[in-house]
């Protein structure tokens, strides 16, 4: 497999991983804001600050990756 392919196969997977976090912290963000409404702060109400950085990061690999990729590729 070409370094190419293997960069490609890195960002598919990073960009799936990354689609699936973002949609937990959303949920979470959902559950925090229905836990707000009834006037009870929780430990669930700060549980997306947590993961936050983590999408951030996870994004910014998926800018590298797409970098190498178009670099490697011209």
């Amino acid at each position: 497999m070409s370094e190419i392919q293997e960069l490609k196969k890195k960002l598919k997977t990073h960009k799936a991983t990354t689609g699936i976090l973002a949609g937990l912290i959303l949920v979470m963000i959902v559950i925090s804001i229905l836990s707000l409404i009834n006037n009870k702060v929780t430990f669930s109400t700060y549980l997306p600050l947590f993961f936050l950085p983590m999408l951030i990061i996870n994004l910014s690999e998926i800018k590298k990756l797409r970098n190498k990729v178009k670099s490697k590729s011209e």
